[in-house]
């Protein structure tokens, strides 16, 4: 986890997007507990939609929404309590 200093969703574009072009092949994903923290990873997780803060994630620096079938897989991955 790396600690970001931006405190707008555009800051934190900017960052994950530098931090990206640094670690090409990387995914980068902004996740928000107590400030903001991006998480460098080789593949996406199942849960990755939930687990970021914003529906976005950087790889080779460029922003990618998250896409539909994505949402779909993390909330059918999410056990239910019934």
């Amino acid at each position: 986890m790396i600690e970001l200093k931006a405190r707008t969703e555009q800051d934190a574009k900017r960052e994950a997007v530098n931090l990206s072009e640094h670690n090409p092949g990387r995914y980068v994903i902004v996740f928000a507990c107590f400030g903001l923290f991006a998480s460098l990873s080789k593949r996406l997780g199942v849960f990755a939609p939930s687990d970021a803060t914003f529906n976005w994630y950087v790889l080779n620096g460029k922003i990618k929404s998250f896409s539909t079938s994505q949402h779909v897989a993390c909330q059918n991955a999410t056990p239910s309590l019934s």
